[in-house]
């Protein structure tokens, strides 16, 4: 059974190699080769979060709160005189999420296995409600706009087709994002975190932020 169970981690870690490799082409030849190409890269100050919850006897919902600094990606817009189009494939490094207690941190290593799947992706596939309400010299300065995210969100080797409620901002060379998603730990056959001292486990339900900062690079 171990050996199965090694081949099978082995399968998918090669098929997980080879479709982000697959991606990661499709950005650099999407932005090479049209010329309305945009190719912005994260940059280190921007942060994913997890808000988790556990229901306390008398107090009500306490909140578990997790920050993680180690994101990085890209994304691509695609201008078009009809409809602009967004691709982007954003990497979180699954062993540094931190909350106000070690243990519990520990916890969640331990549940994502982070060595078998030491990153969380998404990609994303496609932008509604994207609008160009204003532009300054070559469309690279716009006003706010509030758009949902569709894509794919990959956690501990499971893929999920989810939507983030997103906000983008455009201030000359640089793109910030700020994204927030519904999901369960269930959807990807995770068991939730402890909650610290007290030995519960957080609800099914959690909330995932990103806050996205983007440098343009061509």
């Amino acid at each position: 059974m171990k050996r199965l169970c090694h081949f099978l981690y082995s399968v998918i870690t090669i098929h997980l190699i080879a479709s982000v490799l697959c991606f990661s082409q499709i950005l650099h030849n999407n932005s090479a080769q049209l010329p309305d190409a945009v190719l912005f890269k994260v940059d280190s100050n921007s942060v994913a979060e997890y808000e988790a919850y556990i229901k306390v006897l008398f107090i009500g919902n306490e909140v578990i709160v997790g920050r993680n600094n180690s994101v990085s990606g890209e994304i691509i817009w695609i201008k078009s005189e009809t409809s602009d189009q967004f691709k982007a494939q954003i990497i979180i490094d699954a062993g540094k999420f931190t909350t106000d207690n070690e243990t519990r941190d520990e916890d969640v290593r331990e549940i994502l296995e982070v060595n078998l799947y030491p990153e969380i992706r998404f990609e994303l596939f496609t932008l509604e409600g994207f609008n160009k309400l204003g532009s300054g010299e070559d469309d690279t300065i716009m006003v706010n706009d509030t758009v949902i995210a569709i894509g794919v969100l990959m956690i501990y080797g499971i893929t999920k087709e989810i939507q983030f409620t997103a906000r983008i901002e455009f201030d000359d060379n640089r793109m910030t994002v700020e994204g927030s998603a519904q999901i369960k730990f269930s959807d990807f056959n995770i068991e939730p975190p402890t909650a610290g001292w007290i030995v519960k486990r957080a609800s099914d339900e959690l909330t995932i932020k990103v806050h996205i900062f983007a440098e343009r690079v061509k």
